[in-house]
């Protein structure tokens, strides 16, 4: 049954130690047996390892349980899975405090909670890689399955990131893979209330999308404020062209209300003025200035004023065209 639980795991002979160990000291004595019973009092394989791992962060220490919860933070999926990571990789999320962050890394392996191992592909340089030592752990050791719980939220994310982030570099980090849109908005929003770090491939790519959804944000502002000076210029030609069409016109009718001016020049001074007032306001000609002083220089004009027959006062007055009589 010990067996089963750790078959294909790396350092299988490690969890084994730790759930043997615990299990001689559940032993019966008297009989000198190793009983079934016992072994699931230990809660097995994982059992004993959730413990060991409790146990591990006591003594690493509370002032460095923060650099504990990221590592598994970023060795575990979404889907409450083991996610297997690049050594530097995942010590780059620690840039701040390196030395302290790797110290606590090898603890971790150092007591068979990580396992680290190196993986040569092709005839490339070896990589080192670090997953958790055993899936039951993500679901035996209570503090882990809280940290699970308090992440679960942003985990979704922080797993398409990391993929989003590995498909950039492997196409030479061209613009046509960042997030853009409702993708980049989305992911902004995540970044503000994420808790945790980003390793140095996902920082970059994090950078680059914040980079171009700035200058696509510039050349909207830019194309917005060209298509507005385009448009006042058109609006300004428009303006231009309608002003001079409705000066043609009034300039055309402006004249033909002299001519209705001239008519009254001689027996009607007074209307020929309104005729010349009437022009001027439709047109401010020098024809129109000089017919109206011709129709003044004939006298003064009329003024009729309202006659108030109730109150027997007159308020208004016929002037004659000489001036000489009311």
């Amino acid at each position: 049954e010990m067996l089963a639980e750790v078959e294909g795991e790396r350092g299988a002979l490690p969890l084994l130690a730790f759930a043997v160990s615990r299990l001689w000291e559940k032993r019966d004595r008297e009989n000198g047996l190793l009983t079934s019973q016992a072994y699931q009092e230990i809660g097995g394989v994982g059992g004993a390892l959730a413990r060991h791992a409790e146990a591990t962060v006591d003594k690493i220490g509370a002032d460095r349980l923060p650099v504990i919860r990221e590592t598994f933070r970023n060795l575990v999926t979404a889907e409450g899975t083991r996610a297997v990571r690049e050594w530097d990789e995942l010590l780059s999320v620690f840039s701040d405090s390196s030395d302290d962050s790797q110290a606590v890394l090898r603890s971790l392996i150092d007591a068979r909670l990580l396992t680290s191992y190196e993986v040569r592909e092709d005839d490339r340089k070896p990589t080192r890689r670090v997953e958790i030592i055993h899936e039951s752990l993500l679901a035996n050791w209570p503090r882990l399955v809280r940290w699970q719980t308090q992440d679960a939220d942003a985990a979704q994310l922080r797993d398409q990131l990391r993929q989003a982030a590995k498909t950039w570099n492997e196409q030479g980090r061209s613009d046509d893979t960042l997030w853009t849109g409702a993708a980049y908005r989305e992911f902004a929003s995540w970044r503000e209330r994420y808790p945790g770090g980003l390793t140095e491939s996902e920082e970059a790519f994090a950078t680059a999308m914040t980079a171009f959804a700035t200058r696509r944000r510039r050349r909207r502002r830019i194309a917005a404020a060209a298509a507005f000076a385009v448009l006042i210029v058109v609006l300004a030609i428009v303006g231009t062209l309608w002003r001079r069409s409705v000066l043609a016109t009034r300039r055309a009718e402006a004249p033909k209300l002299l001519a209705l001016g001239q008519i009254e020049l001689e027996t009607d001074p007074t209307s020929a003025l309104a005729w010349a007032r009437a022009s001027l306001q439709v047109a401010d000609t020098d024809e129109g200035r000089l017919f109206a002083l011709r129709a003044l220089s004939k006298g003064p004009i009329a003024r009729i004023l309202v006659m108030d027959t109730e109150l027997g006062q007159a308020h208004g007055a016929n002037f004659s065209p000489d001036g000489e009589w009311v």
